[in-house]
């Protein structure tokens, strides 16, 4: 392994990190399917990474960079893959144009809403595999993660596994051969995962949230924990403690990753607003950019990294000792863990 310093550290030895950027890696994990179809356009990704980076750089993250994986359609997108421009996974924020100009959704690629409907299908998109996935990405070490999640279908348990590829040479007719074992995700390893990477995970979903008054869901952005942050949060956030108690997290649209969002000290965010007017577009891409700033954990001492498989993983910087409070649960408890994230005074905060 090379540290930022040009050091070159052994596999298996043990670096102190001493200069960490100011600085967050971004990973836009989509789900390959009709409301994402024409992303670049239909959803003014151009603006809003834009706006986001700003918000990024006012609150002190500079020389961001940004990635995008692609999930849950047929096809390359069958299963979670990360999009290259240039052999470049990662790039700024000016450059991820080409990435997302790279993301084609074809005619083939994802089932129409019409078609589900007549064949009574459910189309299984594994959402813990792509974040699982997205964890494996050449991050710049102890740099904060920042995940951006835009699903069209339900985080549904059930659905969810990922492959793991066991591969043994046979000396004889000098075959390598692959055995393939599709293994179930649970909650509490993706969770694990998410916070021993440092990875606070956003999500945009593609709806708005429902409100007894029309008028302020029309301003509502979304919510975390303990707030919910509506356009008046464009210049300074600060968020409405009030009206998040007047909302229902949406855990019939999202599922599981409800929680995740919440548990990872994230957002929940309407990203319907994103397909409106550009104005209100951007106040949105702004209040998403502030609070992601908010949460990138960042390092208040020198991290203690390891050189595994030739890059520096280092420990996170966010509390540890969440990492603790959920590794009891397993896939029976999903409605409890659901019901702890629909209520905000119960869950610690990372304020």
């Amino acid at each position: 392994c090379t540290t930022p310093q040009g050091d070159v550290i052994e596999e298996g030895g043990f670096h102190i990190l001493q200069y960490i950027p100011n600085s967050t890696d971004v990973v836009i994990i989509v789900e390959a399917q009709y409301c994402n179809k024409n992303l670049r356009k239909s959803k003014n990704m151009d603006l809003f990474v834009e706006a986001f980076d700003i918000k990024l750089q006012a609150n002190g993250f500079s020389d961001n960079r940004y990635a995008i994986v692609g999930f849950g359609g047929s096809g390359v997108y069958r299963r979670p893959r990360a999009l290259y421009v240039n052999n470049k996974v990662f790039t700024n924020p000016i450059e991820v144009s080409l990435h997302v100009d790279s993301f084609i959704i074809g005619e083939f690629t994802y089932l129409y809403k019409a078609d589900l409907v007549r064949g009574n299908r459910t189309r299984k998109a594994d959402m813990f595999a792509a974040l699982s996935f997205a964890t494996t990405l050449p991050f710049r070490a102890a740099v904060p993660k920042t995940f951006i999640l835009m699903p069209c279908s339900k985080c549904d348990s059930t659905f969810m596994r990922y492959k793991r590829v066991t591969i043994t040479h046979d000396f004889v007719s000098y075959f390598i051969i692959c055995y393939f074992t599709f293994l179930q995700l649970d909650y509490s390893t993706i969770y694990h995962n998410l916070m021993e990477s440092s990875v606070t995970l956003h999500i945009l979903m593609d709806d708005d949230f429902m409100l007894s008054k029309k008028r302020a869901a029309k301003y509502l952005f979304g919510v975390d924990n303990t707030l919910a942050y509506t356009n008046k949060d464009y210049e300074r956030l600060v968020g409405d403690s009030a009206l998040r108690k007047q909302v229902k997290l949406p855990k019939e649209k999202l599922g599981l990753c409800t929680s995740l969002a919440m548990e990872t000290n994230g957002t929940i965010f309407a990203g319907a607003k994103l397909q409106g007017d550009r104005p209100t577009a951007r106040r949105f891409s702004s209040v998403v950019g502030s609070r992601a700033a908010l949460s990138a954990p960042r390092c208040q001492a020198p991290p203690r990294c390891e050189c595994s498989d030739g890059r520096l993983v280092c420990r996170p910087c966010a509390d540890t000792q969440r990492l603790l409070e959920l590794s009891f649960f397993n896939s029976d408890d999903i409605d409890e863990l659901i019901d702890m994230a629909m209520e905000p005074p119960t869950l610690p905060s990372f304020r």
